[in-house]
């Protein structure tokens, strides 16, 4: 009897011992598979015959989208993700004359993944009128020289970067995005990322945008930014032509555009074209930045200015550069204007017609320490009730003032540096110009 009563509880034991061992195990979890869609045109994502897995993609997964139509070749996007199901990463590319299009249009079927590639060697199109597009790495449009990538993202959509990566619109090839509406949230953007590479991104009313960390409108290649409305936030530097041999454009006409700090015209050429809207600046705003350094070109920046309204504390057309800055209309409100600021620049300011300048009772340097001009034919030049003109402020700069129609007023004016030290000024008056100060006008030996 005992015997018997030993073997069972043996027997429980090693039940338990057994038990507790697959209770510690964990669960396998399924190798993540690459997925290519195999359905025909016009076909869903969230039908799992329509993959070559026979599964619908899932955790971790690759995705591949990827054909060689003779037709647009279209595919419905009616899945649902979260951070915990994300895909490792989306491609969608078509051959090099027919496109590859996922449209995503319903408003629970949200989709999250690492990186999307849209246009790998050929042509593809990401279009996305509702839900989220959650990605967690980063997003190419053109990712290989001589593709064509687009992102087209309307009313009631939201892409969103949930991690510090960057968005490439056009990384060797052409990249395109349109947002007609919605929210667009990016850590750093990318207009043309290389050389080889074209970049365009238009915004329009409805749309909004948010560029947590830099911004790039020609990065290494050709980049143009158009917003005709909407809103646009760029929490750090926002360029305008970056590398020596880029081009970077934007085309203001409206909307607003929120920046805190600026440069048109870095190393390469950079142009800002305002019609309309509102363009704010927190800290400040240069118009052909950078010298020449060894084989780089230096900056070159023009900033036309013909409707709306600008406002930066501290505006330098040309700091080290080459900078224009022409106004024929609109307000353009600064504390600091400097006109050819470092020894290296060359620069110019012409204002005229209905434009207005405001300084806010801060200084105007036209030539600091290089050779500036400043043309006045036309609008007002207002520099506040304690602001003053400065000519020529530094030794061996120059420093010249064309007045012939609209007015120049404000405290006071220097022209030719100073007592001690400065450069050569000077301050022509002529036909309807008006000049009217309620301080001193001072011209030292060198002015």
């Amino acid at each position: 009897m005992n015997g018997e009563i030993a073997r069972r509880r043996a027997h429980r034991r090693g039940a338990s011992v057994l038990l507790a061992a697959v209770t510690a195990t964990p669960l396998l979890s399924r190798a993540a598979n690459t997925d290519s869609f195999i359905g025909t045109s016009g076909q869903d994502w969230n039908t799992a015959s329509h993959w070559n897995t026979s599964l619908v993609p899932t955790v971790g997964d690759t995705v591949n989208i990827t054909q060689s139509p003779t037709s647009l070749f279209s595919v419905t996007f009616d899945g649902s993700y979260t951070s915990l199901t994300a895909i490792s990463s989306l491609t969608l590319d078509g051959s090099s004359t027919v496109g590859v299009v996922l449209n995503q249009g319903t408003a629970a079927d949200n989709l999250f993944a690492g990186n999307e590639t849209i246009g790998n060697t050929g042509i593809a199109t990401f279009n996305q009128t509702a839900a989220t597009n959650s990605f967690a790495g980063s997003i190419y449009l053109g990712y290989s020289s001589g593709s064509q990538g687009t992102y087209l993202l309307g009313s009631g959509a939201s892409l969103v970067n949930t991690a510090n990566d960057n968005v490439y619109v056009g990384f060797t090839g052409l990249g395109t995005f349109k947002q007609t509406g919605g929210s667009a949230s990016f850590f750093s953007l990318f207009l043309a990322g290389s050389s080889s590479a074209g970049g365009l991104y238009s915004l329009s009313p409805g749309g909004t945008l948010t560029v947590s960390s830099l911004e790039y409108v020609g990065y290494g290649g050709a980049g143009t930014f158009t917003q005709s409305g909407g809103t646009h936030t760029s929490s750090s530097w926002l360029y305008m032509g970056y590398f020596s041999g880029s081009g970077g454009a934007y085309v203001l006409s409206g909307g607003t555009l929120a920046a805190y700090q600026e440069s048109v015209g870095y190393q390469g050429v950079g142009t800002f074209a305002q019609s309309g809207g509102t363009h704010s600046i927190t800290n400040f705003l240069t118009v052909g930045d950078q010298p020449i350094i060894g084989s780089q070109t230096a900056g070159v920046g023009i900033y036309t200015l013909s409707a709306g309204l600008l406002s930066a504390p501290s505006e330098n057309v040309a700091y080290s550069g080459t900078g224009t800055f022409v106004q024929t209309g609109g307000t353009n409100s600064t504390s600091n204007l400097v006109v050819a600021s470092q020894t290296s620049s060359v620069g110019s300011y012409s204002l005229s017609g209905t434009g207005v300048l405001n300084a806010n009772s801060g200084l105007e340097i036209v030539g600091d320490q290089a050779v500036g001009h400043f043309n006045q034919s036309g609008g007002s030049n207002n520099l506040g009730a304690s602001g003053r003109l400065w000519l020529a402020a530094m030794t061996g700069s120059q420093g010249v003032y064309n007045l012939s129609g609209g007015s120049l007023s404000g405290q006071a004016a220097t022209v030719g540096g100073g007592s001690v030290a400065g450069g050569t000024g000077t301050l022509n008056v002529s036909g309807t110009g008006s000049l009217t100060l309620t301080g001193e006008l001072a011209v030292f030996n060198n002015g």
